[in-house]
């Protein structure tokens, strides 16, 4: 295996390709969440961060009447985590 960021793991029978770091996806669904999801975004920077981990935050906007897609638009703009 020449990928440095792989290790391989042996999984019942089968040998795999596994993250050396582990990496973690967090999915939110949102509907109407304009106003809570920067306080979240916050609280899993700070939670997150502090870990020894890739992480991603995927939003899944339900058809939100507010501004939520937008605001989730912004803040993918500002943090490649967060799709």
């Amino acid at each position: 295996m020449t990928d440095k960021s792989m290790e391989v793991s042996t999984v019942g029978a089968d040998t795999i390709a596994v993250p050396k770091t582990p990496f973690v996806s967090i999915v939110t669904p949102a509907y109407n969440e304009k106003t809570n999801l920067p306080e979240l975004y916050e609280r899993l920077q700070s939670t997150m961060n502090g870990l020894a981990l890739k992480w991603e935050w995927i939003i899944v906007d339900d058809h939100s009447t507010d501004d939520t897609f937008s605001l989730v638009e912004d803040l993918a703009k500002k943090d490649s985590r967060i799709r």
